[in-house]
């Protein structure tokens, strides 16, 4: 057997290179091409204080001795802190907290629905007795809501 020509070696050479430098290539993440610059984690930037300055309460759990609050997506119980808030007390209704020396009071924000007087009873329909004809007809029940398309059925 005669050893190999010197075009092998050198094709040889150039793709070792070649899987070598790949493998340098891939170790980096790659970059979003799309992402304007600007659209760097702002997030990492905002200090404590600005993170602060708005605290949302979601909801209050209060029953049984159980006091927990959500507030800005976060549970939290009486003494916890939210930022720089101390939570110090959690009611039905309120949650009392204090930032700096200051307290104040997150409070739930009733949500009502306009409903027509007597629409939370439930409507019962008297169906009576079958009639002479063997039919039976509803008593004192509302005329059937329009259709989708607006005219009645």
């Amino acid at each position: 057997m005669s050893e190999p020509g010197p075009t092998f070696m050198i094709s040889s050479a150039l793709i070792a290179m070649a899987l070598w430098s790949s493998l340098a290539v891939s170790s980096e993440p790659l970059s979003d091409p799309t992402r304007p610059p600007a659209a760097i984690d702002v997030s990492a930037t905002l200090t404590e204080e600005v993170r602060d300055i708005a605290l949302d309460l979601r909801a209050i759990f209060f029953a049984d001795g159980r006091r927990v609050a959500i507030i800005n997506d976060h549970r939290v119980r009486e003494q916890d802190m939210i930022g720089s808030a101390r939570v110090l007390e959690i009611g039905p209704a309120h949650v009392r907290l204090r930032r700096q020396g200051r307290d104040f009071d997150l409070k739930l924000i009733r949500r009502d629905i306009k409903r027509e007087p007597g629409s939370n009873r439930e409507r019962i329909d008297v169906l009576p007795a079958a009639t002479a004809s063997g039919a039976s007809e509803r008593r004192n029940a509302p005329p059937p809501p329009p259709a989708p398309g607006g005219r009645p059925e």
